[in-house]
């Protein structure tokens, strides 16, 4: 089975060549985010079968009902989820902005960060 660290591993090889494609940009903003995504499912026991609603926002839903004091990983999750999400979307579906390698950085920073907290 695939884990998150081997998802983010994915975006930082993206943008590590001299001058990275504006389509390789946009797909490490999509890995970081997922490999968050993935991380806080495993780490919060969510079974995305179960429940209703879409399930990127049941799983953000989840993050925000954790209390104030959590696990570093999970606090770190929480505060950068809503904004990995929507930079996510944007690098997927709105072909008409530009992505460039530092919102693409950015996005690895902020999963690593996550990720870092709580290590394997």
């Amino acid at each position: 089975m695939i884990q998150p660290n081997e998802i983010l591993a994915v975006a930082v090889k993206l943008v590590s060549a001299p001058r990275p494609s504006e389509a390789e940009c946009r797909s490490a903003i999509s890995r970081a985010y997922y490999s968050v995504f993935h991380h806080v499912i495993g780490r919060l026991g969510i079974d995305l079968d179960r429940g209703a609603g879409p399930m990127h926002q049941r799983v953000q839903n989840e993050l925000l009902s954790q209390p104030i004091v959590c696990p570093p990983d999970v606090l770190a999750a929480k505060a950068v989820f809503a904004t990995m999400k929507r930079e996510r979307e944007r690098a997927d579906y709105t072909l008409t902005d530009t992505v460039t390698l530092h919102q693409a950085q950015t996005a690895i920073s902020r999963a690593q960060k996550v990720l870092l907290a709580h290590p394997p």
